[in-house]
């Protein structure tokens, strides 16, 4: 178990139970019902809470009769908290997968490289995958070349970028780098392997005049988390964003930046037609100006009308090609009658099953680097707790998995 992993300035320490016991009352907004999940005793979910609390040094729930719920310091360490058990259970993964990966590794480099630069990458390699089996081949960079188009190896580090093939992945010559790509070879699970996913993500901007939009808040965090999830399964995937501020970290993840529906939409449809699925996390606006002014719209008077048109619905157009071996998923960001809207959703736009998640859940939706979701399908739904974007990322995937076997 991992434990202390806070310290306060008075030099007491914080128990990683009493944090995920805290997630646990506060999702369950019950003491008892968290004590059941947990398999404790009411008193000792209590003793752990008042605990929690001292340490802290502030009340984080209001209990009123039987009903208790967050304080403001405690919807505020609410979020603290998952961080630090996302954080925890990655880092679990982490450790634990690195034994697993194996097989051998091909590089090609030169005499120079080999002899200075490589051994301290490959050194520091071996210490995490030591199941791995490296093969070093050293010769010329033309000769190096030629392996790499004929596959006779999986990697080559020389230093000349004029040789550099723009269809092979480039990689920096910091170490970190290398070291990265060095795990991406051998995926951590390969049950999307050989397959092609497609996913939009963010919002998209609808031009007004050249200074202002129609847009919203989508932060783009649930589409990138879920394009990492599916290129951390051995899937090539093709990532259609809207304006974002996030950043594409896994290899096989291509990215394309969009910035209106009809761009999004244009680029959905050529690169589905190849994809063995579609997930539509995008935040697409539903409406455009008719007309966008050439320059910057004046205030002259009052009021100002605006003539909007739909946007090309991307959903129902994939939902049309869709073909027997593809799937695609949906998302639904409601306010309300959620379920019965998300129900509709999936029939008319053919989804084989949408995620719902609504405005009204506290730590879901925009911007939120947490999620609280529910998977719908033609034969029921499944309800998922709050949790970080991350780990919601993995629950749809894992469906998706399912749906393709």
């Amino acid at each position: 178990m991992i434990k202390n992993i806070l310290c306060k300035k008075n030099g007491g320490i914080m128990d990683f139970r009493e944090i995920n016991t805290f997630i646990h009352v506060a999702n369950q907004e019950s003491f008892s019902k968290a004590a059941d999940v947990l398999g404790y005793t009411q008193a000792a979910v209590s003793i752990q809470i008042k605990q929690l609390e001292s340490e802290l040094g502030t009340r984080l729930f209001d209990r009123i009769g039987k009903h208790i719920s967050l304080t403001h310091q405690g919807k505020v360490f609410y979020q603290y908290a998952l961080r630090i058990t996302s954080e925890i259970e990655e880092a679990k993964d982490v450790l634990s997968g690195s034994q697993d990966l194996n097989g051998t590794l091909r590089i090609g480099t030169i005499e120079s490289i080999c002899s200075s630069i490589l051994p301290d990458i490959l050194s520091r390699y071996h210490a995490l995958h030591p199941a791995v089996e490296i093969s070093i081949i050293t010769d010329s960079p033309e000769a190096l070349l030629d392996m790499m188009n004929k596959s006779c190896v999986d990697l080559v580090y020389f230093m000349d970028k004029r040789m550099y093939d723009p269809k092979w992945v480039k990689i920096l010559e910091e170490p970190e780098n290398i070291i990265r790509v060095l795990d991406e070879f051998f995926p951590s699970s390969c049950d999307l392997a050989g397959k092609k996913i497609l996913i939009t993500a963010g919002p998209t901007y609808e031009k007004i005049d050249p200074v202002r939009f129609i847009g919203n808040y989508s932060s783009g965090k649930m589409g990138f988390a879920l394009a990492e999830e599916c290129a951390g399964r051995g899937a090539e995937v093709v990532l259609v964003t809207g304006p974002v501020q996030m950043q594409t970290r896994h290899s096989r993840i291509r990215r394309i930046d969009v910035e209106s529906a009809a761009g999004m939409a244009e680029e959905a449809q050529r690169h589905f037609r190849e994809a063995d699925a579609g997930i539509l996390c995008a935040a697409v606006a539903d409406f455009t100006p008719e007309t966008m002014a050439d320059h910057k719209i004046k205030r002259e008077k009052e009021d100002l009308v605006l003539r909007l048109k739909p946007t090309q619905d991307i959903a129902a157009t994939l939902g049309q090609m869709k073909n027997g071996r593809q799937k695609l998923v949906g998302f639904a960001l409601e306010t309300n009658d959620e379920r019965h809207n998300a129900q509709s959703k999936l029939e008319r736009k053919n989804f084989d099953f949408i995620v719902l998640n609504s405005l009204n859940d506290s730590g879901a939706g925009f911007r939120c680097d947490t999620n609280k979701i529910s998977i719908i399908d033609r034969q029921g739904n499944t309800d998922y707790p709050l949790k970080p974007k991350t780990e919601v990322a993995q629950d749809i995937i894992d469906r998706l998995v399912e749906e393709l076997r």
